[in-house]
């Protein structure tokens, strides 16, 4: 997988290149499900001569910044722990809308094409895959060009409000059906309410697109 890299130090440059490739090798390995990615060093300490990094510790990527543990050691070789603050872009290829899409919309394939985007300042976990999206739609309206989260999406309902369906509630041994319409829309093992042709109400569970189970 191919890196881009770009590097920014100050104060250090007789060890900048040493320090690059600690960064660089150190972000490979933390930054390995991503297509790729560059950095540039926001601080660095002062006066020093050579940095290890501390692998065994939590590296914390925030946003578009990501903060490493590094022991730093001084020219009179004295050393003590203190944090790289790197900014970081990272890129996926992702599903972007070629279309605009209304709510409640289901997803298809052709509306979407993949593009390598910087991800770092994504609001939202992306969706990478064009069979991910055979199962859903969208939750809210997605505008032309930007990027598909899972956040925008929901399950298509495996019963839409108003259908009829077949509700069925037990006494003791005995399996009472009747037909009833759903007042809204839900997915497999979702509550939902109902109304049967006398009008009753109740609250039920669905197990499939024609079938709910009478709960209360």
């Amino acid at each position: 997988m191919f890196k881009l890299l770009i590097g920014i130090l100050f104060f250090i440059a007789p060890s900048s290149k040493d320090i690059d490739l600690k960064v660089q090798n150190y972000l490979d390995l933390k930054l390995k499900n991503y297509e790729s990615f560059d950095f540039e060093i926001m601080n660095s300490p002062e006066n020093i001569s050579e940095i290890k990094i501390r692998s065994d510790e939590e590296f914390v990527l925030s946003g578009s910044v990501g903060y490493i543990p590094i022991l730093a050691v001084r020219k009179d070789n004295t050393k003590y722990n203190s944090i790289l603050s790197v900014k970081i872009r990272t890129y996926l290829k992702v599903l972007v809308a070629i279309n605009s899409i209304e709510s409640k919309t289901e997803l298809n394939p052709a509306d979407f094409e993949h593009k390598l985007i910087d991800v770092s300042t994504l609001r939202g976990e992306p969706v990478e895959d064009y069979l991910v999206i055979s199962s859903l739609r969208s939750k809210s309206f997605i505008k032309a060009g930007t990027v598909l989260t899972q956040e925008k999406t929901e399950t298509i309902p495996a019963i839409f409000s108003g259908d009829k369906v077949l509700a069925n509630i037990k006494y003791g041994n005995v399996v009472v059906s009747t037909d009833a319409f759903a007042r809204n829309d839900g997915c497999i093992g979702d509550v939902i309410s109902i109304r049967t042709k006398s009008n009753k109400q109740f609250r039920a569970k669905i197990i499939d697109s024609k079938n709910v189970n009478i709960i209360e």
